[in-house]
């Protein structure tokens, strides 16, 4: 858990597009303003399990972590596909995150596409799903050998996935649901297990009294308005949702600054939808958005 009353020196964050977004800020930097500390912020969209482990595994040696710093890792969907150079003969080390597996074809060059037809002709739903929790579960073991606070987020459910191998699930995965904090999904889309679910279903979903957010009716038609379109909206939380969601599995109230700012900030991008010049939210500085004053992009090679 965070301890609210501790001045920590650093906040790292790894995790997915639900820790780093191009589109608005997240959680990692309404924590980070709440806080008051600079956010190193490592978190890619489209980004796998097994990238926010090496990121993860990583951290020490880069920055020298202490029992000041707060280290919070967000573990997303399990089958996502995330590669460290170009091609197998690449010296590079440019992370580049490919997003889930199976919605991968049609929307790449067709270099590619036939890259990633070739990997899917070896790789197997199974197996994406184990690499998944040994990232998980050897992770939350790694963090006992740091000097700092460790949390763990999850996207969606890990416990509920749906092609969990019945062995694997209920002898050795659910037991490290208990060092996982309530996941966005489940709090944020009350009734839903997966963020797929979530994205494929386009009716109203209420919110309950516990957790005044926007439904996620009013926020499509909020960017039906913005985007002037039938078809394009995003369903990623929103800034609110972000505090929201904290103050929820933390129990803890946020300042009215952070929440303000949040308001602001959401508003903003409501104003400037991401059908705008991708320049100002893809190439933004880290002050575009005001909750993110603090904030470093980084990422570790790996």
């Amino acid at each position: 858990m965070i301890d609210f009353s501790k001045k920590y020196n650093r906040l790292f964050a790894i995790g997915c597009s639900f820790t780093h977004y191009r589109g608005w800020p997240t959680w990692a930097a309404a924590l980070s303003t709440e806080l008051n500390i600079p956010l190193y912020n490592l978190g890619h969209s489209g980004a796998s399990n097994k990238y926010i482990q090496s990121q993860l595994f990583l951290l020490d040696n880069k920055y020298n972590l202490t029992s000041e710093d707060l280290v919070i890792t967000q573990w997303t969907s399990h089958a996502r596909l995330s590669v460290l150079g170009d091609s197998f003969y690449s010296d590079s080390m440019q992370w580049e995150h490919w997003g889930p597996i199976n919605d991968l074809l049609g929307i790449f060059t067709k270099e590619r596409e036939q890259a990633i037809a070739e990997i899917i002709k070896y790789q197997t739903y199974n197996t994406m799903l184990l690499d998944s929790l040994i990232a998980i579960k050897s992770s939350i073991l790694y963090q006992n050998t740091l000097p700092c606070d460790c949390v763990n987020l999850q996207m969606e459910d890990v416990a509920h996935e749906k092609m969990l191998m019945e062995d694997v699930a209920n002898e050795k995965t659910l037991k490290i649901s208990g060092r996982l904090m309530p996941s966005f999904v489940s709090l944020l889309y009350p009734g839903y297990t997966n963020y797929t679910d979530v994205l494929a279903n386009l009716t109203e979903i209420h919110t309950n009294d516990k957790l005044p957010l926007h439904s996620k009716y009013r926020k499509r038609n909020l960017f039906l308005k913005a985007k002037k379109s039938n078809t394009l909206y995003d369903m990623h939380p929103l800034p609110t949702e972000h505090v929201a969601y904290l103050e929820n599995i933390f129990d803890h109230s946020f300042s009215n600054t952070v929440k303000q700012l949040a308001k602001e900030d959401e508003q903003k991008w409501i104003n400037t939808p991401a059908d705008q010049p991708k320049a100002v939210h893809v190439n933004r500085d880290n002050t575009y958005y005001k909750l993110e004053s603090l904030q470093q992009v980084v990422s570790l090679p790996g």
